[in-house]
């Protein structure tokens, strides 16, 4: 995962991975460092489907779509 936002104004940041249920699969609070965020997530343990990934601060929010095909 890569994130890099010079709008957001904060050096941190809650990164969420949530199935199409809701259901929680990853949640970590994150640094930001000049802006940017980069970190390697292991789906090994992931089933095959649609997962949303949502990096958010307190009013600021953005969702991305991970597609996991096996």
């Amino acid at each position: 995962i890569v994130f890099t936002s010079e709008n957001i104004g904060q050096s941190n940041v809650q990164l969420t991975i949530t199935d199409l249920l809701g259901n929680i699969i990853i949640t970590k609070n994150v640094a930001l460092a000049n802006n940017n965020y980069s970190d390697v997530i292991s789906t090994v343990n992931f089933a095959s489907g649609v997962y949303m990934i949502k990096i958010a601060t307190g009013e600021i929010q953005m969702v991305k779509q991970l597609v996991i095909n096996k």
